[in-house]
């Protein structure tokens, strides 16, 4: 099971230990709404990991045939207490790059914190940038395949001089299948 503190630590804020009750009619600011916001992520998060544990609770079944990689629907939940749920089939034909550009991810990295140990991410067939894994002979052998629940945010800057209603940034998720050596995945 995942060490709660190891997964509060990934999330980049101590535990939230209060969060204001609001009034009837009151006006909120940003402060406010995401206090309350953090501590519902840190609790959803820490339930999952603390009660539930991690790993893959059904499904999540992968298939290759050398020139694809298929991961069956299924629902997991992270070592950060994200949950995972794949509703259809997921088919991977494709490889592409993934290096120190993406989001930084420690437990990707070696113990000196300086070399990205993923060896590359799989992807659609249809993606511009991947190399079609039948042109890749023996690019899965001796890998480990990892699901990362990418999270990064986005400041769409909406704001016009009439209506400044839509500022903030927007927290978007976005599932990637990842390779690393398995020797580095059992770590």
């Amino acid at each position: 099971m995942a060490d709660p503190i190891k997964v509060l630590q990934s999330l980049g804020a101590p535990l939230a230990s209060q969060y204001a009750v609001f009034e009837r009619d009151q006006v909120l600011t940003h402060t406010q709404l995401n206090e309350v916001a953090t501590w519902l992520d840190q609790q959803d998060r820490l339930s999952r990991v603390s009660l539930v544990g991690i790993g893959i609770l059904a499904g999540l079944h992968l298939a290759t045939d050398g020139t694809s990689l298929s991961v069956a629907p299924g629902i997991g939940i992270t070592s950060d207490g994200d949950l995972i749920r794949l509703a259809a089939p997921l088919v991977l034909a494709g490889w592409r790059s993934y290096d120190a550009t993406a989001p930084r991810y420690e437990p990707f990295y070696d113990a000196t914190g300086q070399t990205l140990l993923v060896t590359g991410e799989l992807v659609a067939a249809s993606d511009p940038l991947g190399t079609p894994l039948a042109g890749l002979p023996g690019v899965l052998d001796k890998q480990a395949v990892a699901l990362l629940l990418e999270s990064t945010d986005s400041d769409p800057d909406l704001c016009t001089g009439a209506d400044c209603d839509n500022l903030g940034r927007e927290r978007q998720h976005r599932l990637r299948v990842l390779l690393l050596g398995r020797d580095d995945a059992a770590r």
